[in-house]
């Protein structure tokens, strides 16, 4: 894991163990009043949505599915889990050109010009 911040590994034990996501968790909790947590507030978001997960991501897909999708208030959300992908080939996998991006610029579309994925 090169570039993480002592910060940003601590934020992602912390959502293991907790099951939360928090914001700028703070080692010792020094700074709790600052904090959002993300994974109650899901139900908070109303904008159109797309979750984009990795069959083989560490966070598994049920998870996001289940504490992402089912819980967001969107009228307008969709959900896609691609195979064999894990976390980061979403973002920078060899086939992410041909896969993911034509993925989500079409739903993106989708959205503009008809205000909601078929």
């Amino acid at each position: 894991m090169s570039d993480v911040s002592v910060r940003e590994l601590y934020q992602l034990v912390n959502a293991v163990l907790t099951r939360d996501l928090i914001s700028g968790a703070s080692i010792g909790g020094s700074d709790e009043d600052g904090q959002h947590n993300f994974t109650k507030s899901m139900d908070l978001v109303t904008a159109p949505i797309l979750f984009v997960a990795g069959e083989v991501d560490a966070v598994h897909p049920a998870v996001l599915y289940r504490d992402g999708y089912e819980q967001v208030s969107s009228e307008i959300k969709d959900y896609k889990c691609f195979a064999r992908y894990g976390h980061m080939d979403i973002l920078h996998g060899l086939e992410v050109g041909q896969t993911v991006l034509p993925y989500v610029a079409n739903w993106l579309e989708r959205i503009g010009s008809e205000g909601k994925p078929q």
